[in-house]
């Protein structure tokens, strides 16, 4: 089952399930907070995948516990203290994933006015900046206790999922790790929000800080989220169902930023104003740099998509021999670069890389590149880079550019040989915009003053 079918039929049952209105014992609305992760944990057992959100992890030792907990303590009220006496109208929740100067840092928020970073308290989500000021110290929360409301919603969702796909799936574990994450990151803002240091907040997420969403609108505190990837109809945190209503139990940021008008269709999310703000890190390979480039091909990988790409690759790489690839890194497998260079170590055509290019520098390196799913397919198609999208997993997401031309579907590794030595780059007369020239004042004419 492709995932825009699936995503489809999900829609269905939230509707005829009425998911949304579910609230327990304390009237939380607790669907939004976990549909995320039930839509993947799903998907991934249909497709023959792994999702291991909720899978029970090794406690640490008491010693080990009692020491984190006391540093989350320590750090959560030394970031209170300091946003109280530093009176600073703003708070940039940051995903610093692009290194710059030996440090990571969050580009996409830097295309904020000066003035106004100038006058923001800094908040890092981001797992490969260290800082004290994280919120691996500060979002610090016991378990969620789930009442009998919610155990007898979990059955009857597993029970409706089973009907539907034909699947038995398990989802206690799923509900808990993410309504514990929901309540953490809702206790610790609505502690930091009653103050109403802040009028302003900015974020780079993929749509799951719902605790935060959730304390931001309690205390009427705008949210406005700068897109940080592909969204769309299958990107299940940004595509609701059409129900009336359905605004009072979700939580969701006031205004989204968007890279063009392109990634507004095909997406609903209640309430939530879409305004394009366009990019200043997307989309610059210039056309004549990627016409001139050599006949490297990128790779572009993610935790997700490792095994079937690396896989693939062994094979393409030892026919096409004396074709040089790039193995391009997601940030969530930076850690692992190490044991991935090592997977590789056999071919001496395959280089690993992880920060030490971003997508840009890639894509004008190369003529063509190959993926399963990925935002920088819009990135390549915009810069004149053939695409060659494996079809596996969710590869379905860029269905929305079958028919623009410079793209294709493949099935096996000879398929893509073929593709990659014929260079088929369809050039069409018109693409879509996929990243707008950043406006500025776009941006400043929608902010509080």
């Amino acid at each position: 089952m492709n995932i825009v079918e699936f995503t489809s039929r999900f829609h269905k049952l939230e509707l005829e399930g009425e998911l949304f209105a579910f609230k327990d014992g304390n009237g939380l609305n607790i669907w939004d907070p976990v549909r995320f992760h039930v839509f993947h944990l799903l998907y991934s057992r249909l497709s023959g995948g792994e999702y291991i959100y909720g899978m029970k992890s090794v406690k640490p030792a008491l010693p080990k516990k009692l020491l984190k907990r006391l540093i989350g303590i320590l750090a959560k009220w030394s970031f209170y203290a300091r946003c109280f006496m530093s009176k600073k109208m703003y708070l940039q929740i940051l995903s610093s994933r692009e290194k710059c100067n030996n440090s990571f840092v969050d580009t996409i928020q830097t295309q904020l006015d000066i003035n106004i970073q100038d006058k923001a308290i800094k908040l890092e989500t981001s797992s490969l900046k260290n800082t004290i000021i994280h919120s691996k110290f500060l979002l610090t929360s016991e378990k969620f206790v789930m009442d009998q409301l919610t155990n007898d919603f979990i059955h009857m969702v597993e029970d409706a999922f089973l009907a539907e796909f034909k699947i038995k799936i398990q989802l206690e574990n799923v509900f808990l790790e993410a309504l514990t994450k929901f309540n953490a990151q809702y206790c610790f803002y609505k502690a930091l929000f009653k103050w109403k240091i802040f009028k302003t907040v900015f974020v780079v997420q993929n749509g799951i800080t719902k605790g935060m969403f959730y304390a931001a609108n309690e205390f009427d505190i705008p949210v406005y989220e700068f897109q940080h990837g592909y969204i769309g109809y299958t990107h299940i945190a940004y595509s609701y169902p059409s129900l009336e209503n359905i605004d009072d139990n979700v939580y969701l940021p006031k205004v989204l930023l968007t890279y063009s008008d392109f990634w507004q269709v095909g997406i609903y999310m209640p309430e939530v104003k879409m305004v394009t703000i366009g990019s200043k890190n997307h989309g610059v390979v210039s056309l004549s740099s990627s016409m001139n480039s050599t006949m490297k091909v990128l790779v572009t990988s993610s935790i997700l998509h490792h095994d079937n790409l690396s896989a693939l690759l062994k094979l393409v790489a030892n026919e096409l021999d004396t074709t040089e690839f790039i193995y391009k890194l997601h940030p969530n497998q930076f850690f692992n670069i190490r044991a991935i260079e090592k997977e590789f170590s056999k071919f001496s055509n395959v280089k690993v890389i992880s920060n030490t290019k971003n997508m840009s520098e890639c894509l004008s390196d190369c003529k063509t590149m190959i993926c399963v799913q990925t935002t920088a397919v819009y990135e390549a198609l915009q810069s004149r880079v053939f695409v060659c999208c494996y079809n596996r997993q969710d590869c379905n997401f860029h269905d929305n550019v079958v028919d623009v031309g410079g793209f294709s579907f493949f099935d096996n590794a000879e398929e893509l040989i073929t593709l990659i030595e014929k260079n088929e780059d369809q050039q069409v007369s018109i693409m879509p915009e996929f990243f707008s020239e950043y406006n500025r004042d776009s941006l400043n004419a929608i902010l509080p003053m």
